[in-house]
């Protein structure tokens, strides 16, 4: 029987310490948070983890770490795109080996592949060598968040559903994601049954949960530090509370408005103020300088969810 991923899956951000090395124990709590959250799983590795910045010691025993603390506590999808199709197949053997139920990847970043290399030397050799679902993502470029150039066609991820057995769901990270679901989900009404278990949206550009589970997104994928509400906000929109889904959104819309710019230290700064854990050292900084003005502005924000018990 086909594993079905459905529902909250928040993206675990990367903690530094101040000597930019990262710190582990950080990493544990952040599951411990997310299973207290009541998320149905968590995401490692995802291009908000800033996973490019690793060694690759360093995502080895990241994957190794949060998968066996995670073991019996919470599913782990792990993010597997590589510079090279070639070196995605080896971290999703990888990921497979240690403990994940699904894998998340991209196409290649830095240096495009021609499409049959893409197929040929990464998917339909993943697709042979795993057991476990494969997520296909697009994470197209974004001038805003300098992400990177990890982007997938619709059409090319459709035949992907179509031609292999282990690729189920599809992750969409383009701006206006909300018009790519309907676009996507009617593009695929004719592939057969169990092709395409559902699409995921979440992350950088995928903030607006109410609309995109409107529009038929089986699970979002948002940063960790808001996990709480979102696993509420999902659980409302499943039991037809769509009102108060809405008003949750709004209530989060001042946030979602400044971590847009800000990103992963606004999700490592809350984790810390919510006790989560204890470092917030980068290894790069953001295109927008999270600045003394701008921790300013943000406390103002967070007084506002403190007061509305959002944290």
């Amino acid at each position: 029987m086909k594993q079905i991923l459905r529902g909250v899956y928040p993206v675990l951000p990367t903690p530094f310490d101040q000597g930019e090395e990262i710190v582990l124990s950080d990493l544990k709590n952040m599951v411990d948070f997310a299973v207290k959250c009541g998320v149905q799983g968590i995401v490692l590795n995802e291009f908000f983890s800033e996973f490019y910045l690793f060694t690759d010691k360093e995502r080895r025993e990241t994957v190794e770490t949060v998968c066996e603390y995670a073991q019996g506590k919470i599913p782990v999808i792990v993010g597997v795109s590589a510079p090279t199709p070639m070196r995605a197949v080896y971290w999703a053997e990888h990921a497979q080996a240690a403990g994940a139920a699904a894998v998340l990847c991209a196409a290649p970043y830095f240096v495009p592949y021609l499409w049959p290399d893409l197929v040929d030397r990464g998917f339909r050799v993943m697709d042979q060598k795993l057991s476990i679902p494969i997520i296909a993502q697009n994470a197209p470029p974004d001038t805003l968040t300098a992400n990177l150039n990890a982007g997938l066609s619709q059409e090319g991820v459709k035949f992907l559903l179509r031609e292999f057995e282990r690729v189920l769901y599809y992750k969409e990270d383009a701006n206006g994601a909300q018009a790519e679901i309907s676009k996507f989900l009617a593009a695929v009404e004719d592939l057969p049954p169990g092709a395409c278990l559902g699409l995921f949206t979440g992350a950088v550009n995928g903030f607006d949960l109410h609309h995109d589970y409107l529009r038929g997104a089986a699970g979002f994928m948002p940063p960790l530090h808001m996990a709480d509400q979102r696993e509420k906000q999902w659980r409302l929109l499943e039991e037809g509370g769509h009102d108060r889904s809405l008003a949750m959104q709004l209530a989060l819309s001042p946030l979602i408005c400044f971590e847009r710019l800000y990103q992963t230290e606004v999700c490592l700064d809350v984790l810390k103020r919510r006790g989560v854990i204890e470092n917030t050292g980068r290894r790069r900084a953001n295109m927008n300088v999270y600045s003394a003005t701008a921790r300013e502005e943000f406390q103002r924000i967070y007084d506002y969810l403190t007061a509305g018990e959002m944290v």
